[in-house]
């Protein structure tokens, strides 16, 4: 979640990985959650329109970064919205929205390895 002194709008997001999927393709569960201080709905659902352009349905390439170094562990990652719902809060003036994507993505590392050895028993 995010730090208590967090200032509005901010997003909280977190990703659960399926490991029960095939080595190069695999899935996930992705949540982003869209938090503001407003008595109106209008700033949120722009922010959520927006999200949702940048996301649903697009091929994004990802490229990870692990101690300052840039590690292309993931070829392409595919979004697909399946949720979208306000969230009630007790705070009056807090709005919350919650976007579930289904994520679906090809393990670089993976193919690269497979390729490899298979040039290997070429040789």
């Amino acid at each position: 979640w995010a730090s208590k002194d967090a200032h509005f709008p901010y997003l909280v997001h977190r990703i659960e990985n399926s490991y029960a999927d095939s080595v190069i393709v695999a899935s996930a569960i992705y949540w982003l959650d869209i938090w503001d201080y407003n008595f109106s709905q209008e700033k949120i659902l722009a922010i959520r329109g927006r999200l949702v352009a940048l996301l649903d349905q697009q091929y994004l390439p990802i490229i990870l970064e692990e101690k300052g170094v840039e590690v292309p562990k993931i070829c392409n990652a595919r979004f697909y919205l399946t949720a979208d719902d306000p969230i009630p809060d007790e705070t009056e003036g807090i709005q919350r929205r919650s976007l579930r994507f289904d994520l679906r993505y090809d393990r670089l590392v993976e193919i690269e390895e497979m390729l490899k050895r298979e040039e290997e028993r070429g040789n």
